[in-house]
């Protein structure tokens, strides 16, 4: 700064001040703008050092977006994926980014309850209500009073529960099963499913005010073949944190493995790629991983079996069903009567599942 008061300037002194001002101002602009453009290229959002949602596609970013609105909301949240999209890690984000991020997120994979024990399971039960009842205990739904509740696979759950499911999102209390008094909650519901409930509920297998109660806000995530360059980007980011995590030096990837994991299809999706990174990683004997260290790729059509719990192979059923459906139609010639019939189900169920598989109808 200059005091023009106490000592003379020279105009070349004022002139070179000004100059480094704009320059400055300039600066700063422009240093702003681009702090602007990397936030929104950035290669994944970090909402904490344990989450991160990695991509930058447009599809990506359309459900970043969509999370993004919807989270500040009470609003439930149904969530559709293939099995390993991240639907879970999705869920988190609307957690963490609403008013009840201080809260508890509480996950509760609805397949794997045995169906004797869901109602226990969700709702709590008190003592003496069955013969095993020694003692009063918490559902999930109290368990999550004040937070949220990821119910993941809400497609598997028995007509039984949606039931008492549906009633508990419209009165927002729940009753243990043998109690008699009700129990106020106040839960947000974000679910999740890899199946097409409009399907679910054509069939019979899913109650239809339940579906219309939880299909308030729904997003879409694109499975990992969809996601083009970003098997890349996703690999590169398994590839340095799990051999941090397993403390491998393994730095990178050959062009020749990219090419390999480019051209795969991935039913497994992120989970599969996450796997096959890591048992890479362990073989590797090197600091770069080769198409020799991805020994169950080919560039043939991947087997429908995908990794499953423990370890052992589990059927993708979703990739049997579309194969199944595929087939019929090619051997009907797009007559779809006839694939109804060759696959025994009815014309209308054919169509739901075309439409649920994005099949082109001929």
């Amino acid at each position: 700064a200059f005091d023009f008061f106490t000592k003379p300037v020279k105009l070349d002194e004022l002139l070179i001040a000004l100059q480094r001002t704009q320059k400055y101002q300039r600066l700063k602009r422009e240093n702003e703008f681009y702090k602007q453009k990397i936030s929104q290229l950035d290669s994944f959002i970090k909402v904490d050092s344990q989450t991160n949602f990695i991509g930058k596609s447009k599809e990506i970013y359309k459900v970043l977006d969509v999370i993004k609105r919807v989270s500040p909301t009470k609003s439930t949240v149904v969530i559709y994926g293939e099995t390993g999209t991240g639907k879970e890690l999705a869920a988190q984000l609307i957690h963490q980014n609403s008013p009840r991020a201080n809260e508890v997120f509480l996950a509760v994979n609805c397949s794997s309850m045995p169906e004797n024990l869901i109602e226990s399971e969700l709702f709590g039960h008190e003592r003496g209500a069955f013969t095993d009842a020694k003692r009063t205990r918490l559902g999930y739904f109290e368990l999550a009073h004040k937070g949220t509740l990821f119910l993941d696979e809400i497609g598997d759950l028995p007509l039984s529960a949606q039931a008492k499911l549906l009633r508990t999102l419209e009165k927002k209390v729940i009753r243990r099963v043998g109690g008699e008094r009700e129990i106020p909650v106040d839960v947000r519901i974000v679910a999740a499913t890899n199946k097409d409930l409009e399907v679910e509920v054509a069939e019979g297998r899913f109650r239809q005010d339940l579906y219309f109660r939880l299909n308030i806000i729904t997003i879409h995530l694109p499975p990992l073949r969809k996601r083009g360059d970003e098997i890349l980007l996703l690999a590169d980011y398994f590839l340095h944190k799990l051999a941090k995590d397993t403390q491998r030096k393994v730095t990178s990837i050959s062009p020749e493995a990219k090419k390999l994991l480019r051209k795969y299809s991935f039913p497994g999706n992120i989970r599969e790629l996450r796997n096959l990174i890591e048992r890479a990683i362990l073989l590797c004997q090197g600091d770069e991983l080769t198409p020799e260290d991805f020994p169950s790729l080919s560039e043939s059509e991947p087997s429908p079996l995908i990794a499953g719990k423990g370890g052992l192979p589990s059927l993708d059923l979703n990739l049997l069903e579309r194969m199944a459906l595929e087939e019929a139609l090619s051997i009907a010639k797009g007559n779809q009567s006839k694939a109804a019939e060759l696959l025994g189900i009815g014309r209308d169920a054919l169509r739901y599942r075309i439409k649920k598989h994005s099949l082109i109808m001929q």
